[in-house]
């Protein structure tokens, strides 16, 4: 009895110094990291010069989706149960955020612009009412005003909003192929044939209609694209993911469709490929994760971001790493958009929206 009391109290010190340790840590942890958690300033991204910009959003902590007009100054935020309008992102002594908030219960969940950035489309879900019900509004991007709304299609879920590029057409994924609305009236004016079968469906800025097949094991993808806008599509392109590999989705195209990024599984590599002949046009990888990337308007460069929170801007052609810029520790950036000038890029996490000057990499 003694031996084992003994043990007992030369063991005390052991187990005061690891509490009085771990005390200091969560001390440690609670002063130093505490602050850049909830209060993230100019300084916690890095590098500090190429910060253009930093805001967040009032009364949110991580928006369902965010948008960029493609030929001005203006980003949108959804939701969930507002939409917020950002004028003059690059300014950080002009930026002005307006938020328009929606009927109670209503969650907004994705947004989009038209190519000529005329109009904003949002898709809305009314939560409150049941059953519940899921509509497309069509916003005036310059009075902010509303022009139409209409039902969604029934029993859809919408992630990726595709709009014409003058704003007068919405196209939407359907069992018989991709219908297409009118935003004016929510009318159904026809519906495109595409392949049958599991795939994404896209717009590029020429309003060709793009549908990227995939199979049942994510190892080879084809791509059908029509010739002219919103006209049935042909097969253009087989994509096969490298031996011992599976392509890991979405996929991602340019703006003008030709070239097509997405990342490979098991490896850390994300592949660009030429959407003509399916040819391997780059590999970019990096010992972590990707998130999302983004295409600039030139197609020359793309951003991606990674699982430490990072973000590197690649130039595709030589696959070499341009900057690395770094966000917030544990929040990843989910959200990725170049500038209609192809010289800012728009990073976004859980905590704020930060814009960066790349212009010096890019020129």
């Amino acid at each position: 009895m003694s031996t084992t009391r003994g043990f007992r109290l030369l063991e005390l010190p052991i187990v005061l110094g690891i509490i009085v340790g771990m005390a200091y840590m969560i001390y440690v942890v609670a002063i130093y990291l505490g602050p850049l958690i909830l209060y993230p300033s100019y300084a916690d991204y890095a590098p500090a010069e190429l910060v253009l910009n930093r805001f967040d959003l009032p009364g949110e902590r991580w928006p369902h989706d965010l948008a960029l007009s493609p030929t001005g100054k203006q980003l949108v935020a959804a939701g969930p149960g507002s939409i917020y309008w950002i004028a003059d992102w690059d300014d950080k002594e002009h930026t002005r955020i307006d938020r328009h908030e929606l009927d109670i219960g209503d969650r907004v969940y994705a947004a989009a612009y038209s190519g000529d950035g005329t109009k904003v489309a949002f898709f809305i879900e009314e939560h409150e009412k049941h059953p519940r019900a899921t509509r497309i509004e069509i916003y005036d991007s310059r009075t902010q005003q509303l022009v139409s709304k209409g039902p969604a299609p029934p029993d859809h879920w919408i992630f990726n909003l595709l709009i014409s590029h003058d704003g007068k057409a919405l196209l939407t994924n359907s069992d018989g192929g991709v219908n297409l609305w009118d935003t004016s009236t929510g009318q159904l004016l026809r519906t495109l044939k595409i392949p049958e079968g599991p795939g994404w469906i896209n717009l590029t800025s020429h309003d060709r209609l793009v549908k990227i097949c995939r199979d049942d094991d994510y190892k080879e993808l084809t791509v059908h694209q029509s010739e002219e806008s919103f006209r049935d599509t042909k097969l253009v392109s087989s994509i096969k993911a490298p031996a011992g590999t599976e392509f890991k989705p979405p996929p991602l195209l340019s703006m003008d469709g030709s070239l097509l990024a997405i990342g490979v599984h098991p490896t850390f590599q994300v592949n660009v490929y030429r959407v003509s002949d399916g040819e391997l046009v780059a590999k970019l990888e990096r010992h972590f994760h990707a998130v999302c990337y983004a295409f600039s308007p030139s197609g020359n460069f793309l951003a991606i971001s990674y699982s430490d929170d990072s973000v590197v801007l690649w130039k595709i052609g030589s696959a070499k790493e341009l900057c690395t810029l770094r966000g917030l520790p544990f929040y990843p950036i989910r959200f990725l958009a170049f500038g209609p000038d192809g010289k800012t890029l728009i990073t976004g996490d859980a905590k704020a929206t930060v814009v960066w000057d790349i212009g010096r990499f890019v020129n």
